[in-house]
């Protein structure tokens, strides 16, 4: 893991960039004293209350229900380069994920993520 050394956030704060993602270039950001990591574009989290038509098209993306990834991403992802990544993710110690589209997991964000990339071969 790489910790940004001139980070304006001290060592409260790691980016980690998402390469196996390259035309996406997602970076990701853990807090760690609230063990939160926060992601744009790596995962997706709609609940079922959210509206019919937002459901209706992640679900034709393959991102739905629960926390997924697109089938987007499935497609565009270099795997190899991408079971890193989502190694590295997956050591930081959080529970709380934050994603830019749908419904923040307020615990068991871990479980959530790996859910999400089972089909990476992640355990």
């Amino acid at each position: 893991m790489v910790r940004e050394a001139s980070s304006p956030w001290g060592p409260d704060v790691t980016l980690i960039p998402v390469r196996g993602l390259p035309l996406v270039n997602e970076v990701v950001l853990m807090h760690h004293p609230s063990r939160t990591l926060v992601v744009t574009d790596l995962v997706m989290h709609l609940p079922p209350t959210a509206p019919w038509t937002s459901r209706v098209a992640l679900r034709c993306a393959g991102g739905y229900p629960g926390c997924r990834a697109t089938l987007l991403e499935r497609l565009l992802m270099r795997r190899a380069v991408a079971r890193e990544d989502l190694t590295t993710l997956l050591d930081l110690d959080f529970d709380r994920l934050i994603m830019a589209h749908g419904t923040v997991v307020e615990s068991g964000g871990k479980d959530a993520l790996r859910g999400a990339y089972t089909w990476l071969g992640l355990s």
